[in-house]
């Protein structure tokens, strides 16, 4: 984002890296930002200056609104950028143009390359997919820990009954030879019982 006074020139540097590839400018003019004393608004004419490495021009063109100006770039290094406005009526009077001067318009500027658009676009695939990979993941591990749980408190329910098995069939060889002994005992008991009646 950049204000431009009237007559005013302001530059922007691009790195490009890339041995050949297309320069994107997108640009966006809005309404002028008035001085105070400014009692009218003007139309004002937007220029753009494109400098190679060599500080040769490759580029001059005029642009408004909101747009993209794209340029074919052959050659890596710093590419110099140059923005002006200028006022399209020139019949004003010395004292109008100094009163213009005071006005200034922002211009919001956006600079990149093809290639790193399509770099872009692509990393933002690739979160996506990873992204969604993540939350698939998260809900296999998710429903495996349920399955787990579920896996686990029916080992423990199998394990209780396999050991309530095992002290069922205890306590029953256990009743059965108290049983056994007690009748035994009771029946010795009677017949000695019995044999001293008969004495």
């Amino acid at each position: 984002q950049i204000y431009l006074m009237i007559f005013e020139e302001k530059c922007m540097y691009y790195n490009n890296n890339e041995p050949n590839t297309t320069l994107l400018v997108m640009h966006n003019t809005n309404e002028p930002k008035l001085d105070q004393r400014v009692k009218e608004q003007i139309d004002v004419q937007y220029d753009i200056k494109i400098l190679n490495p060599q500080n040769l021009q490759i580029l001059e063109n005029k642009f408004t609104g909101n747009g993209i100006i794209k340029t074919n770039i052959t050659e890596q290094g710093q590419y110099k950028l140059c923005f002006s406005i200028h006022i399209e009526n020139e019949e004003n009077t010395e004292k109008k143009l100094k009163e213009y001067k005071r006005q200034s318009k922002r211009v919001d500027i956006n600079i990149t390359s093809m290639l790193e658009m399509e770099k872009e676009n692509n990393l933002n695939k690739l979160d996506e997919t990873i992204q969604r990979s993540s939350r698939l993941l998260n809900k296999v591990k998710a429903a495996k820990s349920q399955q787990d749980g579920s896996q686990y408190r029916r080992n423990i329910i199998e394990q209780k009954i396999t050991n309530i098995g095992k002290w069922y069939k205890i306590l029953t060889m256990l009743s059965v030879t108290i049983y056994v002994s007690l009748s035994f005992i009771a029946s010795s008991r009677i017949k000695t019982y019995l044999r001293n009646q008969k004495m």
